[in-house]
């Protein structure tokens, strides 16, 4: 694009961006407590800036929380775009989530080190996304019982950052473990037992590295 077609919107886009980006390297390496000083560093721009954009640092951080989670989505939507059944969606992108550690590592530790700051009432529904969309549509579909929704999605989502978290802490702990988180979720949501077994511990679909 030339000079000429730069607009002002356009460089508040890449500004932002750039913010994004710069909170997400430094959560990822150094954890939550990073300072606004810290991202404004990264970014190569004034601290000052960065609240013509946001409001404070758990505004930024829950925005960074919020787009690495959309961007994470975004990567298995080829996968999950395939599977028309929400069970075996569900199972699918949650075993994605599960492996996230080994796949997108600094993703894993954005989304575990933001959760205080994405739910609140901002940002509470972005979080989420895939997750909550599957359930209710298998229960729309018949496929999951429709008593205590809302218990349910808070199961379904809190069972699996739970897991992830479990793995950032201790990593030696085995992906596969998270099949059985799986398995758990599926059959809370009413799937018989055998087929929510073979839904969460069947092959896996490949995804290319996120660039």
């Amino acid at each position: 694009m030339s000079r000429s077609g730069y607009s002002r919107a356009d460089r508040k886009a890449d500004t932002d961006s750039a913010l994004i980006d710069a909170a997400r390297h430094c959560i990822g390496a150094h954890g939550p407590e990073v300072s606004i000083h810290d991202v404004a560093h990264e970014a190569g721009i004034a601290v000052g800036t960065i609240y013509n954009y946001y409001e404070s640092k758990g505004d930024l951080f829950a925005a960074t929380g919020v787009r690495t989670f959309a961007e994470f989505s975004a990567w298995a939507q080829p996968s999950l775009a395939r599977i028309e059944d929400p069970a075996m969606r569900l199972a699918t992108f949650g075993r994605y989530m599960t492996r996230m550690p080994e796949t997108h590592p600094e993703y894993a530790l954005v989304i575990w080190h933001t959760q205080r700051y994405v739910w609140g009432p901002r940002y509470r529904a972005s979080e989420e996304g895939e997750l909550e969309r599957d359930v209710r549509e298998g229960i729309k579909q018949g496929r999951f019982d429709s008593h205590l929704i809302r218990a349910k999605v808070v199961v379904t989502i809190g069972a699996i950052l739970h897991f992830l978290g479990l793995r950032i802490l201790h990593p030696r702990t085995p992906a596969g473990e998270g099949d059985d988180v799986i398995e758990l979720v599926l059959t809370t949501l009413g799937l018989p037992g055998d087929e929510a077994h073979r839904l969460s511990h069947c092959r896996l679909a490949r995804r290319p590295p996120m660039r």
